[in-house]
């Protein structure tokens, strides 16, 4: 498997019920409001005039088709490096003018999609979480072995904490319904490209890029969301012991009646070798029932928890970085804006920590907001300056809202010069 720069996992919590390190960055870079209910929030601020909500109003509706102009043209490059890797492709290429899967096309279009998943406030989990994951075991007492030699590319991303609820019963719980709460990945996304091979289905190609995108995943839950060919259920040495031992004890006791009481009697020998036989029968069955059930639970899980495939991933992932986007972007000049007579306040680290403190507030949540990508941005839009001491003067709102209108119509501008009048003789 081909070796890709990963992000640092940062601290780690331990999930419910395993010495396994539960990968977590400690805090979230995910805003998790909605963008227009943020934006409200804003705008109910009671210090705010009438004049100046209805400008800042504005303002935000200008901001958002800006940001929504550059994602699509964004998006839609992505999309373009997508099409000879799409699996679903409906369409016909046309030559010398479609796209083809050239030999860097794979590595042209995941560098391509791995910045979307930043701007999307994605992390990428390393290959050593993913594969602590795969081998956590689940709370059927299933372990799963990774085998990652048939993918060329595998990257996993992830976003948001929760938990999740799951119901099981087996031999020690008496067999009777047991919940329990498992740490989750609010989102999960999987790039997968295949290695030439012919252990590979006939349904799976090596030629594309498979995208996935899921919901509330659990920590030991990750193989399920993998493809089963690069994770494979490990029988336990208990299983192998409670499926053996049963005849393995029972050996000396077969061996000594057979040979001094009834040693010739196939009907003897064959009750004495019943018991041991059908302990072991039941503890392999007992096994392979525990495994089809958590195949149907998988079935089932993605079934209900997948949210989208393929294109539809970029389509989905465009959005989600575009409302990141907007949030940070409108919390940055927001903050600029109501601390710009004090330019100790309009600093980097005064307005990181002045934002993460008001979303530790609002959302309850601990998140790590970073406002240099934002202050960029508003650099560039020219809605705000940064001053020689480091500090950063934004625009006032009327200002703002005639700079970003004067961007808008410069989007589409085109202007036919008028016929210049042919020369005469006497000119």
């Amino acid at each position: 498997m081909k070796q890709v720069p990963l992000a640092n996992p940062g601290p780690f919590t331990a999930p419910h019920g395993t010495g396994i390190p539960f990968v977590s960055p400690g805090r979230e870079r995910q805003i998790p409001l909605l963008s227009f209910d943020l934006q409200r929030f804003l705008l109910a601020s009671p210090g705010l005039a009438p004049a100046d909500r209805e400008n800042l109003s504005r303002f935000c509706e200008i901001l958002r088709e800006i940001l929504h102009r550059e994602f699509l043209s964004w998006i839609g490059a992505l999309l373009d490096l997508y099409s000879p890797l799409d699996p679903d492709s409906e369409v016909v290429s046309i030559r010398d003018a479609s796209l083809r899967s050239a030999d860097h096309a794979d590595e042209m279009f995941l560098k391509a999609f791995e910045t979307v998943m930043m701007r999307a406030n994605f992390r990428e989990l390393q290959a050593a979480e993913v594969m602590e994951a795969v081998r956590a075991p689940n709370e059927r007492g299933l372990n799963y072995e990774p085998n990652f030699e048939l993918f060329e590319h595998l990257r996993v991303f992830a976003r948001g904490r929760t938990k999740v609820k799951r119901s099981f019963r087996n031999f020690k719980t008496g067999f009777r319904l047991k919940t329990v709460e498992l740490h989750a990945f609010r989102r999960l996304v999987v790039a997968v490209k295949f290695r030439p091979s012919p252990k590979l289905d006939s349904i799976v190609r090596d030629d594309v890029v498979y995208v996935r995108l899921f919901k509330d995943v659990p920590f030991v839950d990750m193989e399920m969301h993998l493809p089963e060919q690069g994770t494979r259920i490990r029988m336990r040495v208990i299983d192998k012991a409670q499926i053996a031992s049963p005849l393995i004890v029972g050996l000396p006791t077969i061996a000594s009646q057979l040979f001094t009481v009834i040693p010739f009697s196939p009907i003897a020998i064959g009750g004495l070798l019943f018991a041991p036989l059908s302990a072991g029968v039941k503890s392999f069955f007992g096994f392979r029932q525990a495994k089809e059930k958590h195949l149907h639970r998988m079935i089932r899980s993605l079934y209900y928890l997948t949210l989208a495939n393929n294109v539809g991933v970029l389509h989905w992932l465009g959005n989600a970085a575009e409302e990141e986007d907007f949030k940070e972007v409108l919390l940055v000049y927001w903050f600029l804006n109501q601390n710009r007579d004090d330019p100790q306040k309009c600093s980097l680290a005064a307005i990181d920590l002045e934002i993460e403190a008001f979303l530790q507030n609002l959302t309850k949540l601990p998140i790590d907001f970073d406002a240099e990508e934002a202050l960029s941005k508003l650099e560039r839009l020219g809605l705000a300056q940064r001053l020689a001491d480091g500090s950063y003067c934004p625009l006032t709102v009327p200002d703002a809202l005639r700079t970003l209108d004067e961007q808008w119509d410069d989007y589409f501008n085109y202007s036919e010069r008028a016929p210049q009048e042919p020369e005469t003789e006497d000119s």
